[in-house]
């Protein structure tokens, strides 16, 4: 940990840096799940953070990777190409790139696909579907 000295010069922005730190990733999120659920509302199944985000475990440049998951190729895509679109705003705004990959359900069951990770944003958690 840092000590921080009140009088110092730089105080200020420091602080103004850890307080927006520690608002960045609810804030991210809550963005997300927005669009995530209308994803859902409109023929997704699932829609989630997989690989280190979801472990809190990403670092400086990694990309915060989107899995969704669904029946509908058409649905897959339209919502892959909004995702994607959000995420050129999200890289301006917050500084992260965003990867987003569509999965059809049956691929992944074939595929025996686990993600004992994954932060669900809105749908069923992926592991329910994949395994039942």
């Amino acid at each position: 940990l840092v000590r921080l000295s009140a009088s110092h010069r730089l105080a200020p922005a420091v602080l103004a840096l850890l307080r927006a730190e520690e608002d960045f990733r609810p804030a991210l999120r809550a963005e997300l799940r927005v669009v995530a659920e209308a994803g859902v509302s409109d023929g997704l199944l699932t829609v989630a953070i997989v690989g280190a985000a979801a472990r809190d475990q990403e670092r400086i440049g990694e990309p915060l990777k989107l899995l969704l998951l669904g029946n509908d190729t058409a649905i897959g895509a339209r919502w892959q190409r909004h995702f994607e679109q959000m995420g050129l705003e999200i890289a301006r705004r917050f500084g992260v790139r965003v990867e987003v990959g569509y999965q059809e359900l049956a691929q992944a069951r074939k595929q025996k696909q686990r993600y004992p990770e994954a932060e669900l944003l809105a749908g069923v958690p992926l592991n329910s579907f994949i395994h039942d």
